[in-house]
């Protein structure tokens, strides 16, 4: 008895040692500095492309989203905002600035809704080196913003730092250098975050608005809202949203908002049906370049094969949702609370998970989550927490380079497994699964063993 008694007491400080191992090696200044070094010499290399790309002649070299940024401001500027969503007018704008067909489907289409280009008009009556110039000159400060307000709760110096980490990953250059809304739409939700951990409500709903730069992100979150009877912010949103649309509809005028509703749809059919590598297709595009469960799931099917990559996609995502949901119902969105907020934390990576169109760009929407990971963690662990999401996100561009079989994907996986599993209270999630396991497979329990 006398030694059953303690080898019971020993035992959870034996299992505690592998997390005080790795708790203590992540503490060392040595580590995180060497991670940090990296990160920002990373960073300093993308900074280099970036500059060199955007101060040279526009070619067929490079990235080219903002093509139809430009050619959409133009429309709209020129009185032409009916043809936004036409192939031929989108083109020809597009060939004035690179005579040579650029990417998948020989053009750059427009994919984002009337406001958007509303919003960018200014930049329609530049050239489209100079556009592409001050747009990045508008975005280079919002993403510096986006990294302080992620890192918030960690010490001054410290938070420098890892903003500047951050700000050195590949999906920032990404969302930089293609002249992208991912990082409008960042600094919106984070905003959003901030005004509902500080109790206001309308406020986050007014900074969600954001998101209708690409619908199917809000689609969910309305949901969510409506589902969790979150009222005021639902309907601020809505406000907001409709108040976009009313003051814009003048210019872009009805025919525009119909033709961008079909658009929308059939650029999401073409996600299911092989964005034209099987077939004709609305919109083109590399689906295993994505970073979502689609893009995992092209990365090994192969985007041609489009039953298997559609019924892979639709279990992963259904199965995701399906558990995200249960969790949520049984435990509450809630950022009050230690389990609402891990709910939240889970749901942020569902999103990610289940969007169609997570190109490496979007990838920088994983920074909602840092500000409630962070408060989770001892102040001591804070940096070597965001050093490992800054690193996280740098396995996209491994995952670009083809050296990595869509790490990205397979490490958000696991992440929201981990998450949901502490939202629905399991402290433990890896060690309580390998136990399980034990039990399952032995028909005993893992503290039963002998020592």
């Amino acid at each position: 008895m006398p030694s059953m008694d303690v080898s019971v007491a020993e035992t959870p400080s034996a299992a505690q040692q592998p997390r005080r191992r790795l708790r203590a090696w992540l503490s060392k200044r040595a580590i995180q500095a060497f991670v940090a070094i990296l990160l920002l010499v990373g960073g300093g290399v993308f900074l280099t492309q970036l500059v060199q790309e955007v101060v040279a002649a526009p070619s067929t070299a490079g990235h080219h989203d903002f093509l139809a940024f430009h050619a959409a401001a133009q429309l709209v500027a020129d009185g032409h905002a009916a043809t936004l969503y036409d192939a031929a007018s989108i083109t020809a704008l597009e060939r004035q600035v690179i005579s040579s067909p650029v990417g998948a489907a020989g053009y750059m289409p427009y994919i984002n809704p009337p406001v958007g280009a509303v919003l960018q008009v200014p930049l329609g009556l530049l050239s489209e080196p100079a556009a592409r110039l001050i747009w990045l000159l508008i975005n280079l400060p919002l993403a510096a913003l986006c990294c302080w307000l992620a890192t918030a709760g960690l010490e001054r110096r410290v938070q420098l730092l890892a903003a500047a980490c951050l700000m050195s990953t590949f999906p920032f250059f990404q969302a930089l250098v293609e002249g992208q809304w991912s990082l409008v739409m960042l600094a919106g939700c984070l905003g959003a975050l901030w005004a509902a951990r500080t109790n206001r409500p309308g406020w986050a709903g007014a900074g969600l608005a954001v998101l209708a730069l690409k619908p199917p992100l809000l689609v969910p979150v309305l949901l969510v809202l409506l589902l969790r009877r979150a009222w005021r912010p639902l309907l601020t949103c809505i406000v907001v949203l409709l108040a976009a649309f009313l003051v814009t509809l003048p210019i872009t005028g009805w025919s525009t908002q119909v033709d961008y509703a079909g658009y929308l749809v059939a650029v999401v059919g073409s996600h299911l049906s092989g964005a034209g590598a099987a077939g004709a297709a609305v919109w083109h595009g590399g689906i295993g370049g994505m970073e979502g469960l689609n893009g995992l799931a092209a990365g090994y099917v192969g985007q041609q094969n489009v039953i298997a990559l559609d019924a892979i996609t639709v279990v992963a995502a259904a199965a995701v949702i399906g558990r995200w949901a249960l969790v949520a119902r049984r435990h509450g969105v809630n950022l009050n609370t230690t389990r609402g907020r891990w709910v939240v934390i889970s749901g942020i990576i569902a999103a990610l998970l289940t969007d169609l169109h997570l190109y490496p760009q979007d990838c920088v929407l994983a920074l909602l989550a840092l500000p409630l990971l962070t408060a989770a963690v001892q102040p001591a662990m804070r940096l070597p927490l965001v050093l490992g999401v800054a690193a996280f996100l740098d396995a996209a561009w491994l995952d670009q380079l083809a050296f990595t079989p869509h790490l990205f994907t397979w490490v958000l996986l696991m992440a929201f497994i981990w998450t949901s599993a502490r939202a629905a209270g399991v402290e433990r999630p890896w060690a309580s699964a390998l136990a399980s396991l034990q039990r399952r497979l032995t028909g005993r329990a893992v503290r039963d063993l002998p020592a």
